[in-house]
């Protein structure tokens, strides 16, 4: 059986960090197949006792790397390259992996065609779950295709925070972008898919796969409106700049199509209050434009 990297980027969540760990050392799997690496992008207080402590239980071998503050896809790379498992998984810092998670991951990588794969991910909601998220999971990284694994040869890629690749195939594509994704409070993101659609367009198959299940943890500060405004502006920014790495700086006839964009609002707007959703669609898809002319504009006057 191949070797497993689990790759664990943190910053500032030393319980949620811990509650990961444990759920690692937990895993139905034999121990000597699994190894998880910690990267610490810059906590206040670093991580490395909650490491040690928890791998010193046993049996799986964990152990910790800390960065200055670089941002997510920094601390991702740094993981891989202090790795050694033929498959590298990554995980949030604020998911619990199932017990056969491990274990289901390499089960998909067992197949040649595999190069990929997405593990599911559910939402673990503390408190009360608002009406209106209903149709904006997604914001909140959810990744739930059934109970059934099957091939994704088209859309949507695998979320960072439950995600699989082959050491080979990763050192093949150069690993991620570092320009792209989280770094310090900003809620940019997009790295997991442009590593994604880059495997895919070089030929690699990706994998959904139930089995290799997280629980993704959300407090309740994260279920409020404006942090979906905010989440929702910075998918728009995500958006552009993922596009801009591929045709250039937007034209003024893409410019003008943003507009078009953002006039969609008015029937969200309609059918949001036809259902009795109030305008909570129509808001976020205003904030998600906003974004994405922003960064529009700035690209454009930069290049």
């Amino acid at each position: 059986m191949p070797r497993i990297s689990a790759i664990v980027p943190t910053r500032d969540r030393p319980e949620m960090l811990r509650g990961l760990l444990e759920s690692l050392a937990a895993q139905r799997i034999d121990p000597d197949v699994l190894e998880v690496v910690v990267v610490d992008d810059g906590s206040a207080q670093p991580v490395a006792e909650i490491v040690s402590g928890t791998s010193a239980k046993g049996p799986v071998e964990m152990r910790s790397e800390r960065q200055d503050p670089a941002g997510l896809n920094a601390a991702r790379n740094l993981g891989v390259a202090r790795s050694s498992g033929e498959v590298v998984a990554f995980l949030d810092d604020d998911t619990l992996a199932d017990p056969d998670w491990a274990e289901a991951m390499l089960q998909a990588f067992a197949d040649p065609q595999c190069a990929g794969v997405a593990g599911r991910i559910q939402l673990a909601i503390d408190g009360h779950e608002p009406r209106w998220l209903a149709g904006n999971r997604s914001y909140l990284s959810e990744l739930d295709l059934g109970p059934s694994g099957l091939w994704l040869d088209d859309g949507p890629e695998p979320a960072g925070a439950n995600c699989a690749m082959r050491r080979a195939d990763l050192a093949r594509l150069g690993g991620f972008r570092a320009e792209l994704d989280r770094r310090g409070s900003s809620l940019v993101s997009n790295g997991d898919t442009e590593l994604f659609r880059r495997l895919r367009g070089s030929g690699g198959r990706i994998r959904y796969e139930p089995r290799a299940r997280v629980a993704h943890r959300i407090p309740p500060e994260r279920l409020t409106l404006e942090y979906f405004r905010r989440r929702a502006y910075a998918q728009g920014v995500s958006d552009e700049l993922l596009e801009t790495l591929h045709r250039g700086p937007a034209s003024s006839r893409a410019l003008a199509r943003e507009w078009v964009r953002l006039g969609r609002a008015a029937p969200i707007l309609a059918r949001g209050l036809a259902a009795r959703r109030g305008t909570v669609n129509a808001r976020l898809w205003v904030a998600y434009c906003r974004g994405r002319l922003r960064a529009a504009r700035r690209l454009r006057a930069s290049s």
